[in-house]
């Protein structure tokens, strides 16, 4: 059998093989609560969402935090709700990372679940 060229590959996540959720959940309460959207990011994405995908934090408390922190009467499951509705997969770019993975041998298949 033919050794692969292809080495492992990371895809991120949110923005590249998932699209949405933090803009559009910023957007919304932006204007539900009259608050310019770049604050409302700048909290949400820049100081919790990092810590939170850095694992320095929950995501409940990212979500809690955040809320709590603009002033939102908001519960946090809510807003996490309306975050996971507007995640959309990009199919192109999911499909191409299951035809890389046919393609790679089988010791970069068991690092490609990591």
């Amino acid at each position: 059998m033919k050794k692969s060229k292809i080495k492992p590959i990371i895809f991120d996540f949110y923005g590249v093989i998932i699209k949405g959720g933090y803009c559009d959940v910023c957007q919304w309460l932006a204007q539900k609560y009259k608050m310019p959207f770049n604050k409302v990011y700048k909290i949400f994405y820049y100081k919790y969402f990092n810590l939170a995908a850095e694992r320095k934090i929950t995501e409940s408390q990212f979500f809690i935090w955040a809320i709590k922190e603009l002033g939102f009467k908001e519960n946090w499951r809510v807003v996490r709700k309306k975050h996971l509705k507007n995640l959309i997969l990009d199919k192109q770019v999911f499909e191409l990372t299951k035809r890389l993975q046919r393609q790679a041998s089988s010791f970069e298949k068991y690092a490609w679940l990591i």
